[in-house]
């Protein structure tokens, strides 16, 4: 049971972010909430939580997690991966988000997304 709140990046991932080569990264019941990217480019990339795989393996678990009130500059304002990879959301929420595409989740360059429980929206 974490919370991550209110914290601001100039890289991937305003609360929580990963950067490299065959990224793997799981969040379970926690709250990533009001956190936000403050850049341009590459960084712009999940406000809450950000993921940039260069090898496009990125694995990303996120299971009874609360994502809201996140913001990202390019894509992903709750969460975002880059470069491949897939995104796993379990009983999860990702809701008032935002980005200047895909407010709730941005998954880019082949990336798979799939979803049991939880909801998308608002964002």
């Amino acid at each position: 049971n974490n919370t991550v709140y209110g914290y601001g990046s100039v890289a991937a991932g305003g609360g929580i972010g990963t950067y490299g080569s065959g990224v793997r990264l799981t969040v379970t019941d926690s709250t990533v909430a009001g956190n936000g990217f403050y850049g341009s480019g590459y960084g712009g990339i999940g406000g809450g939580i950000g993921v940039i795989d260069f090898s496009a393996t990125a694995v990303l678990r996120v299971t009874r997690t609360a994502v809201s009130g996140n913001t990202g500059a390019s894509f992903g304002g709750g969460l975002g991966v880059l470069a491949g990879g897939s995104v796993t959301l379990t009983d999860t929420q990702v809701t008032g988000n935002t980005a200047d595409t895909g407010g709730g989740v941005g998954v880019v360059y082949n990336g798979a997304f799939a979803m049991t429980g939880g909801r998308v929206s608002g964002n």
